[in-house]
């Protein structure tokens, strides 16, 4: 935006419209805004005594927990998983109302046994966010594997990203005399201590890491960190993703050396574009202010938009199971919009923003 209704890129042309012929018009809807992920994803209150209104949101806040609750007692599922607005009135009643962490868990359909361990954790760590998710991490034993040993597994998954453990168990094999430890061990090794897990391979151009691209990227950078343009503070990414009705999760379970298989309505089915925006701020305030100017990312380095994260989240939620009667793919990925949580969204971005200093010291991406 130039400050007066139009639109220009970031050299300040304007930019050009798009003229669409008679008969090519396009079936826009608009599935999620703003205000609808506001709904499903409502920003934690703040816990201030003094505030006159604080008794009036925490009794809308424990309507919407008593209905939680209700709904897990009818679900009966063993893995427990908390709302926040469980945890608001749990902090409500323990810092606010000075109940005991076990009352204080009753109330919010909390654990008590989990309630006590958040209430220890606040006592000894005050900055903790309890609204972060949380990790269940288990004890496990110092690796047995040999320093030399890690690095050459770690080195050979730098170079070979699809290697199986049963590879890498077989090239240390060759590459140590007398190693003769489990393959469970070095795939734990793998999984735990160097974090890796097997997913999709995600093919990538030789072009993409060539010196003429790695210096355009390194002058990009340069050029905005000298500019007001800030990823967390200021900005607004758009792109769009395609979605079909027979989008299915890539991996699936079947009987020994029978193929996995999922039906589909049709072979090939009617593809949808949706356009997106994220963005750390409120858009509708950025947007009212205006001062807009577009600006252009370099090419092969979609890391540097943070929607290619958001929308890669929400193609896993839409391809999780198959549609029902009471949903179709418009509702299944304004479902999946809605529900992504506020600190996803944070991290997509933080994500392209660490992606700055690979390319200021032309580092391969």
């Amino acid at each position: 935006m130039n400050g007066k209704g139009g639109i220009t890129i970031e050299d300040g042309v304007e930019a050009m419209d798009y003229i669409v012929g008679e008969g090519n018009e396009f079936n826009l809807k608009n599935l999620t805004n703003l205000t609808k992920y506001k709904e499903s994803n409502p920003t934690p209150i703040e816990l201030d005594p003094e505030d006159e209104n604080l008794e009036n949101c925490m009794l809308v806040i424990t309507e919407k927990v008593n209905k939680t609750k209700a709904a897990k007692l009818r679900a009966e599922s063993s893995y427990a998983t908390y709302t926040d607005d469980q945890k608001t009135l749990f902090l409500y009643n323990l810092k606010i109302k000075f109940f005991s962490a076990a009352k204080s868990a009753r109330l919010a359909g909390i654990s008590e046994r989990t309630a006590q361990d958040w209430a220890k954790r606040l006592k000894k760590e005050p900055d903790w966010d309890i609204y972060e998710k949380q990790t269940n991490r288990l004890i496990r034993p110092r690796s047995q594997l040999q320093e030399e040993q890690k690095k050459h597994i770690i080195e050979l998954y730098d170079e070979k990203p699809y290697t199986t453990t049963a590879e890498a168990v077989e090239s240390l094999t060759e590459t140590f005399a007398g190693f003769n430890l489990k393959k469970s061990t070095v795939n734990n090794f793998i999984l735990y201590d160097c974090n890796l897990s097997m997913k999709k391979l995600t093919r990538r151009p030789v072009a993409r890491n060539d010196t003429t691209r790695i210096e355009a990227r390194y002058e990009w950078v340069l050029k905005r960190s000298a500019t007001d343009m800030d990823y967390m503070k200021n900005c607004i990414f758009i792109d769009e993703s395609a979605f079909d009705i027979n989008m299915r999760p890539s991996l699936g379970r079947s009987a020994r050396n029978t193929p996995a298989v999922a039906e589909t309505h049709v072979t090939r089915a009617e593809t949808h574009i949706i356009l997106g925006a994220v963005s750390t701020i409120d858009i509708d305030d950025i947007v009212t202010s205006r001062g807009y100017r577009v600006i252009c990312l370099p090419p092969y380095l979609p890391e540097l938009n943070p929607i290619e994260q958001f929308w890669a989240v929400v193609k896993n939620s839409v391809k999780r199971s198959k549609f029902d009667t009471t949903e179709d793919l418009h509702t299944r990925i304004a479902e999946a919009c809605n529900n992504i949580p506020q600190n996803t969204l944070r991290n997509c971005i933080q994500h392209s923003v660490n992606v700055f200093s690979k390319c200021l010291n032309k580092e391969p991406v």
